[in-house]
Order: C-alpha cells, then sequence, then structure tokens
C-alpha cells in the first residue's frame, strides 16, 4: 500500500494520500454507520459514482487481505 500513496500539496504542505481503492477497501471492511458518526458505505457509493476505481487493483487487495466475505457483498451493491 505504501508505494501507492500519493502525495498531495495542501496549503503549502505535502500530505500522503491514499488510493481511492484503498480507501474504498478500508471501509469495505470496517463498514462504520451512524453509531461510530461515519457512513462508510455511502462513502463508497459516492466514491464510485464520481471516480474511477481500479476494480483489478481493489480485488487482488481484497484477496490478499482475505477480506472477500466482508467486502464483496457490498461491492456487488456499490457498482462501480
Amino acid at each position: 500500500m505504501a508505494e501507492r500513496i500519493k502525495l498531495k500539496l495542501l496549503s503549502g504542505v505535502n500530505i500522503p494520500v491514499l488510493l481511492v481503492q484503498d480507501n474504498i477497501l478500508f471501509k469495505a471492511i470496517l463498514q462504520r454507520g451512524e453509531a461510530e458518526n461515519k457512513f462508510d458505505v455511502e462513502d463508497i457509493r459516492d466514491r464510485g459514482n464520481h471516480e474511477k476505481i481500479d476494480t483489478a487493483y481493489l480485488k487482488r487487495r481484497m484477496k490478499k487481505y482475505r477480506a472477500e466475505e466482508r467486502v464483496l457483498p457490498l461491492l456487488k451493491i456499490c457498482v462501480f
């Protein structure tokens, strides 16, 4: 994951930013909701609707972390 972190300039400071696919995977594993004041499922849908998703990379990462059981059902409803 570290090799795919991008630096984005924000107010004159380079900030490390995860790729959208890694962020989606993280949120799909956690699936936090209103109780945690998070909206992971909604965030995934929004990212999928507004950004190009490298689904092959996302699937490789999902398999690497053996997260298919948790992540696949969510990705099927959040079609990319």
